[in-house]
């Protein structure tokens, strides 16, 4: 999941926010975060897509055990929930800006 440089910076940042232990709730909690952002997208391509890729990535590493991969996944999550948070706030401000024009 960590191949591409850009993932490397946020994570250094976030990592120290981050529990090391995490409990079922806190992987609940964080699910659903993603989805109720994703449901703030303004296009709906953009909101099936989130809304996909985000079960399917928590139905694929449900069954993890290895507390570093588990680490790394949250880690991953986080990033993608503050992505999608910066997603909707710039959007919403590109369609709003456009409808003015």
């Amino acid at each position: 999941s960590f191949n591409s440089f850009r993932y490397i910076q946020p994570i250094l940042r976030m990592s120290s926010k981050i529990p090391h232990v995490f409990s079922k709730q806190h992987k609940l909690n964080l699910y659903r975060k993603l989805l109720k952002e994703g449901k703030k997208l303004p296009s709906a391509p953009r909101r099936s897509l989130v809304y996909n890729k985000t079960r399917n990535q928590f139905k694929k590493h449900i069954d993890l055990i290895d507390s570093k991969l588990i680490r790394e996944e949250i880690i991953f999550a986080h990033d993608q929930l503050d992505y999608i948070r910066h997603q909707v706030i710039h959007l919403k401000k590109y369609l709003d800006d456009d409808q003015v024009s």
